[in-house]
């Protein structure tokens, strides 16, 4: 199986997203705070919605792919974040979806993403390069 590394496009993401849901759901309860699951066609959608609203947003994002060049499916996915300067970030993201308005659930993400992205905030200072995300399907790679 040759696999091929090239960046990601707005047209890989149905592939890209069930990727990430084989390699995160039901086990990575972090995952499933960005991400809600289970992966439905109708969580699929939002979860590429909002990748790609957010892709095109940061400016800074470079998606990349890895093909298995004997299928054409797509096995694996990353997202990197390059800052050749400081970025402007808000202090705070707001999550508006995980949880309906209200919920102990939406108060549970929001203090976690508080956490997380705050942390962000306060220790990456300057120009940086980050790994954002990673995601394999695990039973496609054999070596």
């Amino acid at each position: 199986m040759p696999l091929h590394l090239s960046i990601a496009h707005p047209s890989d993401f149905d592939a890209l997203t069930a990727c990430q849901f084989a390699a995160f759901y039901p086990h990575e309860a972090f995952h499933d705070v960005i991400w809600p699951g289970p992966p439905t066609p109708e969580n699929l959608a939002k979860c590429k919605a909002r990748q790609l609203a957010w892709m095109k947003a940061d400016g800074h994002s470079t998606y990349l792919k890895i093909t298995d060049t004997d299928t054409g499916a797509i096995v694996a996915g990353a997202k990197w974040c390059i800052y050749e300067e400081e970025p402007e970030r808000p202090a705070r993201l707001t999550v508006d979806w995980y949880g309906e308005e209200g919920s102990a659930e939406r108060a549970y993400g929001q203090e976690l993403m508080d956490e997380f992205h705050g942390r962000r905030v306060q220790r990456m200072k300057g120009p940086y390069c980050r790994m954002d995300a990673l995601s394999y399907v695990d039973n496609a790679i054999v070596f």
